[in-house]
């Protein structure tokens, strides 16, 4: 009986690893990152932030006038899709260790890199196609849901227990968690849909969507699938040639 007992645990402690790391697990930190609250985003954001300015970001070298445009044209677009522009903020940094690209922070924080812009100067419709794609990210509570993951099964019983504020503060005292993440597949397909829906809603072309994908693969600080070398969460773009392809079919 205890041989088949064991037996019987090696064969089924695969699906029980499984089940509760790629079915349970996500939906579970998606419920959880649901319910956290505005403050501990803030706080963890707010983390991450001074890590990125003192490690990896500096000051912006974009004019006033054209940051001004640029923040003109993407709050009056996401207010037009009816989310409320106050809960998000468009900052500009230039970074040579991100080279081109776009961050979003759990709570409404959107860094938009000067080398990024530069590509784009002339096509503001494909960089509003890239920060409606973050938009989508911060909507679906993406970034906490990939931190809550990564803490792992101990969430299920606080989960069970409905300690929301316990998980809160674990969450705001590993922010740093964030910067180690990368989205998934799921997460990134939900993120472009929500920016080719958003465009369609706009009136403007989903082609705009594939021009600013394309500009990750044209940047030299990106692999072959569009990720950053130095941190993958920050890219959060990979296996960008599939998903530029399915968007064209």
């Amino acid at each position: 009986k205890n041989k088949k007992f064991i037996v019987s645990v090696f064969i089924l402690l695969p699906l029980i690893i499984w089940f509760i790391g790629f079915q349970a697990m996500p939906k579970l930190a998606s419920n959880l990152a649901s319910k956290m609250s505005d403050e501990s985003k803030g706080i963890i954001s707010e983390n991450v932030m001074k890590y990125l300015e003192k490690e990896n970001l500096s000051d912006s070298i974009i004019s006033f006038k054209e940051r001004d445009d640029l923040e003109t044209y993407f709050y009056s677009s996401i207010e037009k899709l009816g989310i409320d522009k106050g809960g998000y903020e468009l900052l500009f940094y230039s970074s040579q260790a991100f080279g081109a690209n776009a961050i979003a922070l759990p709570d409404g924080k959107i860094i938009l890199t000067d080398q990024l812009y530069e590509n784009l100067a002339d096509k503001p419709d494909a960089i509003l196609a890239i920060l409606l794609h973050e938009v989508g990210h911060v909507e679906y509570n993406h970034g906490l849901s990939q931190i809550i993951q990564s803490i792992g099964i101990g969430l299920i019983f606080t989960f069970i227990s409905g300690d929301v504020q316990g998980l809160s503060e674990a969450l705001v005292g590993s922010s740093y968690l964030l910067l180690q993440q990368s989205f998934s597949r799921e997460m990134e397909k939900e993120a472009d849909i929500f920016s080719v829906n958003s465009l369609k809603n706009l009136n403007i072309s989903p082609d705009e969507f594939v021009t600013a994908m394309e500009t990750f693969l044209d940047d030299e600080s990106h692999n072959d699938f569009g990720e950053l070398m130095y941190l993958e969460y920050l890219s959060s773009h990979p296996n960008l040639k599939e998903r530029i392809e399915v968007i064209k079919s």
